[in-house]
């Protein structure tokens, strides 16, 4: 992996090349795309915001004629660029002007909120739209035999009062992983350890979790298409929360024989246990703002401390 730090710190052109080719890999395996935003991220963390649009703006060119060539489909490139590489700049400068990895995360959550906004403007009816869409996706599931007809109609149901918060949150989380990415290749290329450092220590700001909590209260108040919008914003901050939750995990002051015990623990237990860990490491991240578990905790998990 830093190996491909450093070939895309060698140019522009190198640099376009793998924002390129992974954004392109990325229709086929979605989370490839943590790698072409951060590649963009780093670009402009480390040179500045012209270098990251140019960047950008060369391999938007490429993609759109590689889609053609492909899959007969150059517009393609149009949404990577506004889905991806447009918002992965503006973080990467508020990132670099303001050197706060938390600040910068929290400010992403305006791009998200914005995106829902937009969708509930210019669609008149979400759920039209969502249904039209799990119609293809679950006719092709239903030919390959993985999904029996008689089912299509209850999935489609089940599905789409989340379909806009479930997206707008996996954008958002794709969007903080790879602009910790870029940070991470950043450090070990000019400052080791200074990625650690700053992931071990991120917090929220205390607004924002009351905010949230306000919003999981509001939800069950109001009209249906308010509720619908209401929790869609709700959904939004939980990768933060959960993040936030990790990087509680990995701040934890330990001796490094039991930190390593320790944090291959909480990994084992999101592998074996996914669901209850990860809502438990969001209601640590949510909390965490009055109370600080990097402060108690290493007394309970080591009395000797």
């Amino acid at each position: 992996m830093q190996f491909l730090a450093n070939f895309i710190m060698l140019g522009r052109w190198q640099a376009a090349m793998i924002a390129t080719v992974t954004a392109i890999l990325a229709l086929i395996l979605p989370a490839v795309v943590i790698l072409s935003a951060g590649t963009i991220a780093l670009v402009t963390l480390r040179i500045g915001t012209t270098e990251g649009i140019i960047v950008a703006a060369i391999s938007t060119i490429a993609s759109a004629i590689l889609t053609q060539l492909l899959l007969n489909n150059g517009l393609l490139a149009l949404g990577i660029l506004i889905m991806l590489w447009i918002p992965i700049v503006i973080l990467g400068t508020i990132l670099r002007e303001t050197r706060s990895l938390a600040f910068t995360t929290q400010i992403g959550l305006s791009i998200g909120i914005a995106g829902i906004l937009l969708l509930y403007i210019l669609t008149y009816d979400s759920q039209i739209l969502w249904t039209q869409i799990l119609e293809i996706l679950t006719h092709e599931l239903m030919q390959s035999e993985v999904l029996a007809p008689k089912n299509q109609q209850e999935l489609i149901h089940a599905l789409i009062p989340w379909m806009t918060s479930v997206l707008a949150a996996i954008h958002y989380l794709f969007m903080i992983l790879s602009l910790f990415l870029a940070r991470s290749w950043q450090a070990h290329l000019y400052n080791p350890g200074g990625f650690a450092e700053e992931f071990r220590t991120l917090r929220m700001n205390p607004l924002l979790a009351v905010a949230s909590i306000l919003l999981m209260v509001l939800t069950g108040y109001q009209s249906t298409e308010t509720a619908s919008f209401i929790r869609d914003l709700v959904v939004l901050p939980m990768p933060l929360l959960f993040i936030q939750g990790l990087a509680v995990a990995h701040g934890i002051e330990l001796p490094p024989n039991i930190r390593i015990i320790w944090l291959v623990g909480i990994y084992i237990l999101l592998l074996l246990v996914s669901a209850p860990m990860i809502l438990l490491l969001i209601i640590i991240g949510l909390t965490d703002v009055w109370i600080d578990f990097r402060k108690w905790l290493p007394s309970i998990i080591n009395p000797k401390l």
